[in-house]
């Protein structure tokens, strides 16, 4: 049986958490963004002291960015690279759902008025016709969730636990079935912290999700 809906400081800090995860995987590794992951880490070692991401975003370094670059480009973009990880979920789902999996999920985000095109990436992100992508996944929750934590904020409980349903319907159906997967893999094939990290926190994300409505 599912539990309530979370209440604003559990929403916030899943949605915090989700939209940092999302960063990652749609944005370059710029020196901001490094800067950022290293007090983000740092931050996180506190509270969650027994996990081994925060430990790798607080030792993420923030000099020159190239080689990080280049890897996050192997990693997520390049299939010849040797250690590129497709970052799309019908690349890692059963096979005959493959092909229908990039529509159900663009269907669910026209259906909430999610445009991965307006969030705040680089333009050939924009133009990318896969909502299956990890980050546009983990930035959909976090916009339910967010959205979530508004309705409730305005007293409108009925709506806000329809997107509650919601939240737990898409990440058991979707994001759910193979992210952590993912992650695993991309904590013991990326050679840099930050991308260590980001392994290490999409499998921490989706482990304890389960948890709260399972």
């Amino acid at each position: 049986m599912n539990r309530g809906r979370l209440n604003r400081e559990e929403g916030e800090a899943w949605a915090g958490l989700l939209d940092f995860a999302a960063d990652l995987y749609l944005n370059e590794p710029n020196s901001e963004r490094l800067a950022s992951c290293r007090s983000a880490g740092k931050s996180l070692i506190g509270i969650f002291p027994e996990e081994a991401f925060p430990e790798m975003f607080a030792t993420v370094k923030t000099g020159p960015a190239d080689e990080i670059l280049q890897e996050y480009f192997d990693l997520f973009f390049v299939p010849v690279s040797g250690s590129y990880l497709s970052p799309f979920e019908a690349a890692h789902r059963e096979k005959h759902l493959a092909p229908e999996l990039p529509v159900l999920i663009g269907h669910l985000y026209s259906e909430a008025g999610f445009k991965p095109e307006r969030l705040g990436i680089p333009s050939y992100m924009r133009s990318l016709k896969r909502p299956d992508h990890i980050g546009f996944e983990m930035a959909f929750l976090a916009q339910v969730l967010n959205s979530l934590l508004l309705l409730t904020a305005d007293g409108d409980s009925q709506q806000a636990d329809m997107l509650w349903e919601t939240a737990i319907a898409f990440h058991s159906t979707y994001l759910g079935r193979w992210a952590s997967a993912f992650g695993q893999r991309l904590e013991e094939t990326a050679e840099s912290h930050l991308y260590r990290g980001l392994g290490g926190i999409t499998q921490f994300i989706n482990r304890e999700f389960v948890r709260i409505y399972k």
